[in-house]
């Protein structure tokens, strides 16, 4: 738990953009572990650091509110699906 809640506070400085370079979210990161949430947050954060496209923001937020709430692979996939088809300019 003290994982995830350290997560949420370092996408919350990604997202605000306090937090700009992925050498340093990934210093900052803890252990994932087995959660594959965790691990997941922290490719989607990294990601979005390098593009800084609005769809890759949407999904931190997405990953970010799985933190949060908990659920399964199948879940955050089926969650990713609507993210990306509800997007301006996704077909």
């Amino acid at each position: 738990m003290e994982a995830r809640e350290t997560a949420l506070g370092l996408l919350d400085d990604v997202l605000a953009k306090r937090l700009t370079r992925v050498g340093d979210l990934r210093r900052a990161w803890p252990e994932a572990g087995p959660d594959f949430l965790l691990r997941r947050a922290r490719q989607e954060a990294e990601h979005y650091l390098v593009t800084k496209g609005d769809l890759e923001r949407r999904i931190v937020v997405l990953l970010k509110r799985f933190l949060l709430d908990g659920g399964t692979a199948a879940e955050l996939e089926a969650a990713y699906d609507r993210v990306i088809r509800e997007s301006p300019g996704e077909p």
